[in-house]
């Protein structure tokens, strides 16, 4: 299956899944302002949907880090290919593409298994 098909088996996160969801900017700007709360909307292998407050320019490289229930960590890493305002909670629209995560990380297992674990999002 292409890149592009897995775009549309997107999945809606549960947020009781999740301690903590956070974004950060790669360089010199995520080293000063570090990591901010977010929420993510939707995933799929490709790419994800997330709100968050602060703004970011398309192109951006992030890393987006899931802590799960059971402390484990999860951390993509992403570029900014969308922008847009959720107007009625006044967040941050951001499409992310995700990088593929190496084969038999737990990264690649968590989104592996979206279908088994999670709704799809229409």
């Amino acid at each position: 299956m292409s890149e592009s098909d897995r775009r549309y088996d997107r999945y809606r996160l549960d947020e009781a899944a999740f301690k903590t969801v956070k974004l950060k900017r790669h360089g010199v700007m995520g080293l000063l302002s570090g990591y901010v709360d977010c929420k993510v909307k939707d995933m799929s292998k490709a790419g994800a949907l997330v709100l968050c407050s602060s703004s970011v320019s398309l192109g951006t490289r992030i890393s987006l880090k899931l802590e799960l229930q059971n402390d484990s960590e999860l951390v993509f890493l992403a570029e900014v290919v969308n922008l847009g305002r959720d107007v009625t909670k006044g967040l941050v629209k951001l499409g992310l593409r995700l990088e593929p995560s190496p084969e038999g990380s737990a990264e690649y297992r968590f989104l592996d298994s979206l279908a088994e674990n999670y709704q799809k999002s229409f």
